[in-house]
């Protein structure tokens, strides 16, 4: 039952990515940035999820040295710091099915059972693989930070391994909701939330006028 979509129609859809294009491009001329997708962008749904297809961004994509479209989960190194991440969609899904209601507990599990999405296929779709898991932890593949980006807080946690591994657990807030990052130290690794809210004075009348 789907319709054709009007030219204008299609210039309301696309307007968001327009306008997170010019700011990504603002943004990568002086900071590297490497983008996930998510739950609801424009991606395959099942899980390792591909990156966004450069014809999104065509303003951003021209930084070939500073943008990067990348998978989802992701494993990146810098300054010798392995990290390994996902946009949320493992850790929702385990507390929709189970009687954990933190984010950061449901973090720290999954790196405990050496998992990151210990609930595919069953409950969250994910590519059929047959000769290996590509979301299994194994000691070669300790990241230093694990973190899961689109949770309800900020949260942060320091795990000791019993071979003295080091884990620094991080759950990155949806900005849309909380206007909140999260800055990372690379030397000491320790984590800072950073809010984008402005307050207002109070003689200030926020009021739309008619």
């Amino acid at each position: 039952d789907q319709k054709a979509i009007s030219r204008e129609e299609q210039d309301l859809l696309a307007a968001p990515l327009r306008e997170m294009d010019s700011i990504f491009a603002q943004i990568a001329r002086s900071v590297p940035i490497d983008l996930m997708p998510g739950n609801t962008d424009p991606s395959n749904v099942a899980m390792p999820q591909q990156p966004l297809h450069n014809c999104l961004f065509p303003k951003s994509s021209g930084y070939k040295k500073s943008f990067n479209a990348v998978t989802n989960p992701y494993r990146f190194q810098t300054h010798k710091i392995n990290f390994i991440g996902h946009s949320g969609q493992p850790v929702s899904n385990i507390k929709k099915f189970s009687k954990y209601t933190s984010d950061l507990d449901i973090l720290q599990r999954t790196l405990e059972w050496q998992h990151l999405a210990p609930t595919a296929p069953d409950t969250l779709a994910c590519y059929p693989f047959y000769k290996r898991d590509p979301f299994v932890l194994d000691d070669k593949l300790c990241p230093h930070v694990l973190f899961s980006g689109n949770m309800e807080s900020y949260g942060d946690r320091l795990i000791k391994g019993d071979n003295g591994q080091s884990v620094r657990l991080i759950t990155i807030p949806k900005f849309n909701e909380t206007c909140s990052a999260v800055l990372l130290n690379l030397k000491t690794l320790e984590s800072s939330e950073i809010s984008f809210q402005l307050d207002m004075p109070e003689d200030v009348d926020t009021t739309e006028k008619k």
